[in-house]
């Protein structure tokens, strides 16, 4: 049959409201600049030990994808959602679709600046998630985040944070990175264990821990070591590949300025004999464009790489960085 309606993306957006408010199912929603897509993977690997979930397909996690994901909903304990936005107002939006009782708070970082105008428009958005949450997941290590804790915002809240610094209420220490991955100790409610994960890049630990705080506030702390000893990663998010002799660093879903500065630490981290660095322009920074580009490349002068490759218009301003830096450094744009 056709239904005709005036609007289809408020049709969407009504029947997803509606199919959610038909269910008793506890919605976890996962916003932040970075590793939104990977915190919200490992969020539903460890519930999936325990509880049925319905998670975001890929980052579907927009005013269109959200609520077809939503729309899905049959029977699940959980739904793990991940939420976008690209200026003021999103969040809400997708809040009210959703009506999620735990938000999770990765970081806050320059990003979609076009849309927002200012990183402090981007804290701001994140944070309307606190209307609608009765329980919180935030990255202590941030400082925006960690400073907005003193907001109002957060009184009454269930708020559980986590990082690698004193003050945590989840922690992780003795971090090693190695050719299959990651280890390190998780400290939590007075609980020390082991974790391993078959990822790489030190942001991973801390998608690790949002996880492990989820499962935290729902009594299934005994499912994460296993869970995650299984998780592979998610495509394009710093993926290691290998061909013959030479290792790859796959990162191209996106690119910000904050998620270019993690992947080249890992790219050092793992280097053998030579690094190269191909890079490619990282859009929507609005006014902050050429000095985002330009300061990625005095990181880029400052790193023991061999060559670097500037891929298009933007990242020529990183390239004149560091030709003018380390002359005898090998740049191609």
């Amino acid at each position: 049959s056709i239904i005709y309606v005036p609007n289809t993306l408020k049709a969407l957006h009504a029947i997803a409201r509606y199919r959610r408010l038909q269910r008793a199912t506890e919605v976890v929603a996962v916003t932040g600049t970075n590793g939104k897509t990977t915190t919200k993977e490992m969020i539903a690997k460890v519930l999936e030990k325990r509880f049925r979930v319905l998670k975001s397909s890929g980052n579907l996690n927009n005013h269109v994808g959200l609520p077809l994901c939503l729309s899905q909903l049959n029977g699940e304990d959980f739904a793990v959602l991940e939420m976008g936005a690209s200026q003021v107002g999103d969040i809400r939006q997708l809040c009210e679709i959703a009506l999620p009782g735990t938000g999770v708070l990765t970081n806050i970082g320059p990003a979609h600046l076009e849309g927002f105008g200012s990183i402090e428009q981007v804290l701001k958005t994140k944070m309307e998630i606190l209307d609608f949450v009765d329980r919180v997941v935030l990255n202590r290590d941030d400082h925006l985040l960690r400073e907005a804790l003193n907001w109002k915002e957060f009184h009454g809240k269930d708020v559980l944070t986590y990082g690698l610094q004193e003050g945590a209420d989840i922690r992780a220490e003795n971090i090693l990175s190695g050719p299959e991955g990651l280890s390190f100790k998780v400290h939590v409610g007075g609980k020390v264990f082991s974790l391993r994960l078959r990822v790489h890049g030190r942001f991973n630990v801390y998608n690790a821990l949002a996880a492990t705080g989820v499962c935290k506030l729902f009594g299934c702390l005994d499912t994460v070591a296993e869970a995650l000893e299984g998780f592979e990663g998610v495509p394009m998010r710093l993926e290691v590949k290998h061909l013959r002799d030479v290792t790859f660093l796959s990162d191209m879903y996106n690119a910000n300025p904050a998620s270019m500065e993690e992947a080249l630490k890992e790219l050092v981290a793992m280097k053998t004999q030579r690094a190269i660095a191909v890079l490619g322009d990282m859009l929507e920074l609005g006014a902050y464009e050429e000095k985002a580009h330009r300061d990625l490349g005095e990181m880029v002068a400052r790193l023991p790489l061999e060559v670097f490759i500037a891929v298009g218009e933007r990242m020529r301003a990183a390239a004149e960085v560091v030709r003018s830096t380390v002359p005898e450094r090998d740049v191609i744009v």
